[in-house]
């Protein structure tokens, strides 16, 4: 299910983006998420919508950037809200859609293109404004290996100057986000994969219990990294 309220609540992040202060820092960007009635959840930078279970919203301060998720069986559902949401952002002031042709944000829900449509190519659709770039696809289901993705729409804003392959991790910011960064750098922080171990004990006797629980909660995102990390060592090092 996809209302008007949750669409205007991604327009107006898009225009904190442009014209506002949303990809600033990481109070900037926690500040703008909430006004727009996302409510924090657990994990450091995850968010959810109470009133629309299907939206989420994922946030990282390092660079700030956030991404928007619409996951629904019917995949008509998530064509029409991209779609939708694609007809706003091209009338929002200060943005302009790069490429020329319209794409998948005109097609019917009856055309017979959808049906070859996977998401998975060179389908995003595009805008840029201000500092910011603004990114977004749909997705049928999908089933490349073990796991099943269901239908899904992914929205992003991210800034311009941000490298493709985004920020190298940083230990020494770290422990300058433990000593003297905000209760909400904190619990970004927490959500890091690649953590030293004093930064994880300083976080996990942190004085704010939103602080705890998201480091807590992300040990095992951390546990998964460094197993990954350990694979590609072997890998690269075998004969």
């Amino acid at each position: 299910m996809t209302t008007d309220a949750v669409l205007d609540k991604v327009l107006s992040l898009s225009h904190s983006a442009v014209v506002g202060h949303l990809l600033s820092d990481a109070d900037s960007l926690a500040a703008e998420i909430g006004a727009t009635g996302w409510i924090r959840s657990i994990d450091g930078g995850h968010w959810h919508c109470p009133d629309e279970p299907p939206w989420s919203l994922l946030s990282s301060d390092h660079a700030p950037n956030l991404a928007v998720f619409l996951t629904d069986e019917d995949a008509a559902t998530v064509f029409t809200a991209g779609q939708d949401l694609a007809r706003r952002l091209d009338r929002l002031a200060g943005v302009s859609r790069h490429g020329i042709g319209p794409g998948w944000p005109t097609w019917s829900l009856d055309d017979p293109r959808w049906a070859e449509w996977n998401g998975l190519g060179p389908d995003w659709v595009m805008w840029s404004g201000g500092p910011a770039r603004i990114s977004l696809n749909v997705s049928p289901a999908y089933q490349p290996g073990r796991y099943r993705a269901p239908p899904h729409l992914h929205f992003q804003i991210e800034r311009l100057d941000t490298p493709s392959e985004g920020l190298p991790v940083e230990h020494d910011r770290a422990r300058r986000i433990v000593r003297s960064g905000s209760p909400v750098a904190r619990w970004y922080l927490a959500a890091e994969n690649d953590l030293p171990q004093d930064v994880i004990n300083a976080l996990q006797r942190d004085e704010d219990t939103a602080v705890v629980a998201a480091v807590e909660s992300g040990e095992k995102f951390r546990t998964m990294h460094a197993a990954a990390q350990e694979h590609m060592r072997r890998h690269e090092e075998s004969p």
